[in-house]
């Protein structure tokens, strides 16, 4: 079957950038970087794992009982909401991603970081969710993302060296997503043109450039993954179900987590093989101009 992870070891074909169509439009030029992505290994990345993992949340949030308002508890309220929300924020990043708008799929990506917790730190506490339906303060939330992180870090495990790994690794997460977000030279410098050695390449459609397949991978890997995890917090915290239901459900996230981990490491490789390509053809145009500079030397 085909999953997706194939490597392979061209360049994508560039020819409708670099000799464009004169009949095409801004959403021509989309439709072909989606075909570009479709195929493996960005597939498997791009669209079948993000795909999977609406579809796995959607199981979980259909396992929740209906019922009046007035006789669902808030933080049932809540943490539907902000699981929805997460949701939404998947397929958004997903749609951008996949158009090779990969900045901005990370821009999406810093609102799930932020909210990606709240499901956890909601829990079944009804005074937390209290406070975040009674909140009115619209240039804050009614919790600061790193004391949300913080806090349930704290009280999801017990090793005070674990919580600081991961937050650790978390923060760090999200600051590479801000820094799309900002659009901080230090990654702005490399986005909107791509090179063929011989020419330089600046445009504000999206190009098949290596660093936007890494960032686009690197937005997506973690969009996917903190979807995933919140949809064991929510699982955990809803319990929708019978407890054979809910293990079935953990597990099917849990291998989603791996399928993840699999189609991230196949494009990292792809990607790689893609600056070395990128360098060849770079030094392939400097030998040619090296000898055609020689050649006008000796006459």
């Amino acid at each position: 079957m085909d999953n997706g992870w194939e490597v392979v070891t061209q360049l994508p074909d560039r020819t409708p950038w670099i000799d464009p169509d004169p009949e095409w439009d801004i959403t021509q030029f989309e439709d072909a970087m989606r075909a570009v992505l479709y195929k493996p290994p960005f597939k498997a990345l791009l669209f079948t794992v993000p795909q999977q993992v609406y579809a796995a949340m959607s199981a979980v949030m259909h396992g929740q009982p209906e019922g009046h308002a007035e006789d669902v508890p808030k933080a049932s309220q809540v943490t539907r909401r902000i699981f929805l929300r997460l949701m939404q924020d998947l397929r958004s990043a997903q749609q951008l991603a996949s158009m090779g708008y990969a900045p901005q799929a990370g821009t999406i990506g810093t609102t799930v970081a932020e909210i990606a917790f709240e499901v956890a730190w909601i829990g079944r506490d009804e005074a937390r969710a209290e406070a975040w339906l009674a909140h009115e303060k619209r240039n804050k939330t009614v919790q600061a993302y790193g004391d949300r992180l913080k806090l349930v870090l704290s009280e999801r495990y017990e090793q005070q060296e674990h919580r600081d790994a991961i937050e650790e690794f978390e923060i760090g997460v999200y600051r590479e997503l801000c820094m799309m977000k900002h659009a901080n030279s230090v990654l702005q410098q490399s986005m909107g043109s791509f090179s063929t050695g011989e020419f330089e390449y600046f445009s504000p459609i999206p190009a098949p450039s290596p660093m936007t397949v890494r960032v686009a991978a690197f937005a997506m890997y973690h969009v996917c993954r903190l979807c995933l995890d919140a949809s064991m917090d929510f699982l955990r915290v809803t319990q929708p179900g019978t407890p054979e239901h809910q293990a079935r459900t953990a597990a099917a996230i849990t291998g989603l987590m791996g399928d993840l981990v699999a189609a991230f490491e196949a494009v990292d490789r792809v990607a790689a093989q893609m600056d070395a390509q990128e360098e060849q053809e770079a030094q392939a145009y400097l030998a040619r101009r090296a000898a055609a500079t020689a050649g006008t030397h000796r006459d």
